[in-house]
């Protein structure tokens, strides 16, 4: 009997199969399992927990940006001084820099910090901007001078070392710097030092000094005023007569008429104002014969001069350069028919009104009217109450 015809053959074939096939199915298995648990992790829990697929893009942790460096502001223990890391920002105060700047050794930079001293109207810089005054460098000193006269002077200590400086520093520019300076500290301890400077060798001090006394109304100075009205530098002459018209000076009334010709138009004028700001009728006639100047500001400062004494020679010339296109004119025309103004000068001052387009121009047109119709209203005389036991 062959193989094949063997009954026991073929069972045993096809165990064989079988078991071949249930290997097969087993080796699948296992590899499924396999790739299965690879795609699982467990959490801190126990947990299982799946994850994200292979396929998708595994996303980068998002960083946090890094805390800005803050400003310390913690007080350091005594005695220790204060760590201040790479990261804390350190900002000084404008004073502080200013007060820095002081200390530079460059002449420059110290100019710098004592002009921002001025700026920052402290106080607190009085000390060290004295200090500043015996630096070595001139503009260095022009601009300490400065800045004390912006904060309205440092007191007696300051006021005392100003005043020697005026008088000695050989710097012309500082010593003018210091005059202006006096007209803003207001010291009358400085009187006597501005007047000595009436007489620097520098035009340019005596002309600040001569401007400061008049500003701070120092009497005292009259005397050395007048000796200068006839001065020959014309920047001197304008600044004495000016001066002297703010003083109000009675002395000078003589002086000032003898420079009424004088060959300068401007100085013409401030005789006529400061004539007319004394206020002595002494001083009419001189400015009687000024309506006829060939300058027509000379006559209207005439004009005005005389109305300040009450009279009234000026008022017609007013009436004509009410009507002027020059703004300058027509204002002191105006004012001087408020002072001394008549009827006919009320009619004017209408009609200018109702023509007038200039909102300001037109208010002060006003004022102007309402001033000369006070003047004219008839004053009534008192109400008296009638005694109740006459008759």
């Amino acid at each position: 009997m062959s193989a094949i015809d063997y009954p026991g053959e073929n069972i045993l074939k096809l165990g064989i199969m079988k078991t071949k096939n249930m290997l097969a199915l087993a080796v699948i298995l296992i590899f499924c399992a396999a790739i299965g648990f690879s795609a699982q992790t467990k959490t801190g829990d126990g947990k299982i927990k799946r994850k994200a697929k292979m396929s998708a893009p595994a996303r980068a942790p998002v960083k946090k940006p890094a805390a800005k460096a803050s400003v310390a502001t913690d007080a350091a223990p005594a005695g220790k001084k204060p760590e201040i890391s790479s990261a804390t920002v350190v900002t000084e105060t404008p004073f502080e820099t200013a007060f820095k700047e002081s200390k530079s050794g460059n002449p420059a930079v110290r100019r710098q910090g004592a002009d921002q001293f001025g700026q920052l109207r402290d106080g607190n810089a009085i000390g060290r901007l004295v200090e500043l005054l015996n630096d070595p460098t001139g503009y260095v000193r022009a601009a300490a001078a400065d800045s004390l006269g912006l904060l309205r002077g440092g007191g007696d200590k300051a006021t005392e070392k100003l005043c020697e400086m005026l008088a000695n520093d050989p710097d012309e520019t500082v010593r003018q710097t210091i005059a202006i300076s006096f007209s803003y500290i207001g010291d009358r301890k400085s009187e006597d030092c501005l007047i000595k400077a009436v007489n620097d060798k520098s035009g340019a001090v005596r002309y600040a000094a001569i401007r400061t006394i008049g500003t701070l109304r120092f009497f005292k100075a009259e005397s050395e005023l007048i000796k200068l009205v006839d001065s020959g530098d014309l920047q001197i002459r304008r600044s004495v007569i000016d001066t002297l018209g703010r003083l109000q000076s009675k002395n000078s009334a003589d002086a000032l008429i003898k420079r009424s010709d004088d060959e300068d138009n401007y100085v013409r004028q401030a005789v006529a104002r400061a004539l007319g700001e004394i206020g002595d009728v002494a001083a009419v006639p001189a400015l009687k014969t000024k309506l006829s100047d060939p300058d027509d500001s000379v006559k209207l400062e005439a004009a005005l001069g005389l109305a300040k004494l009450n009279d009234k020679s000026g008022l017609e010339l007013a009436g004509e350069f009410a009507k002027s296109k020059e703004i300058a004119l027509k204002q002191q025309s105006l004012t001087i028919l408020s002072m001394t103004g008549d009827e006919k000068s009320l009619k004017i001052l209408d009609e200018l009104y109702e023509t007038e387009q200039e909102p300001g121009l037109k208010n002060f047109i006003d004022s102007c009217r309402r001033a000369v119709k006070s003047r004219l209203k008839p004053v009534k005389p008192p109400l008296t109450r009638q005694d109740p036991r006459e008759p």
